[in-house]
């Protein structure tokens, strides 16, 4: 809307308008109806108060600042501030973008980031090409990108950028291939384009590669762990022993435990139920 505001009408203004009453409307019916909204508990960090207590009650034990200066530089406030801005930064940092991601197993491969390498030169030049040619798509994909890790930054524990921060990926990826365009703008000698489109298409071609790779060779074995493999395993084992012994005790069996058991020795879904 903000972009197309001079060419809007009156109907699409309704029409955008609607929508987004439905999008929240919607959100919040089934907030009401099927408990959509108390999964993961708060859905902001700063809900927690007896833990933002906790934090303010430890700063000030560990400070010898006077009693008023005290209560300006460590208060609920600033002790919400630091964590909001440690959580949202993190979705911006090399590290989680080019080379960790997050510490979740479930989504993140180790030692490779959300992007390429290679982007982190292209999303540069996109930045700086639109910057200078279209200005206002900069502005636009700048305030797109400042905004789509609000979640990450707001969101209670754990913290999960990949899912959280997801819409980091439209900006970022238009940045990217915004410089791949600029190759055009950069490179003024026409002989030359054709040789560094060749290789950042190589360069493309042996990280997609790496990836795929990596997720179905290594990743396989390494992130098992985080798909439930030790459930199956003793799954595997109990029907394996389930002939040989009157009886097979399972100490520390969580619902997901007896979820795969069911699966893996193939339990009429009806009597788990």
């Amino acid at each position: 809307v903000w972009y197309k505001w001079k060419d809007l009408t009156i109907k699409q203004f309704a029409a955008v308008g609607c929508a987004i009453i439905f999008a929240f409307g919607s959100l919040f019916y089934l907030g009401k109806t099927q408990g959509a909204l108390e999964y993961g508990g708060n859905l902001f960090f700063f809900q927690d108060k007896p833990a933002i207590e906790l934090a303010v009650e430890l700063e000030r034990r560990a400070s010898d600042i006077p009693g008023k200066l005290e209560q300006i530089y460590h208060n609920k406030l600033t002790s919400i501030w630091r964590v909001f801005i440690h959580k949202y930064e993190f979705a911006f940092s090399p590290g989680y973008l080019f080379s960790d991601q997050e510490g979740s197993g479930i989504f993140s491969l180790w030692e490779r980031g959300q992007m390429y390498y290679i982007d982190a030169v292209l999303v540069f030049l996109g930045i700086l090409y639109l910057f200078i040619r279209r200005r206002k798509e900069w502005l636009l994909f700048i305030l797109f990108i400042l905004i789509a890790p609000l979640p990450s930054g707001l969101g209670p524990e754990p913290v999960n950028y990949t899912i959280r921060a997801s819409f980091m990926l439209l900006p970022l990826a238009l940045f990217a291939g915004a410089g791949i365009s600029a190759i055009d703008f950069f490179v003024t000698n026409r002989h030359l384009r054709p040789v560094v489109y060749g290789l950042v298409g190589i360069v493309y071609l042996y990280f997609i590669g790496g990836y795929l790779t990596q997720y179905y060779y290594d990743w396989s074995r390494f992130g098992a762990k985080y798909y439930s493999k030790a459930d199956r395993d003793l799954a595997y084992l109990l029907l394996q022993e389930k002939n040989t012994r009157p009886q097979i005790i399972v100490t520390h069996a969580q619902p997901m435990t007896v979820l795969q058991f069911a699966f893996y020795s193939a339990l009429p879904p009806q009597n788990i139920q």
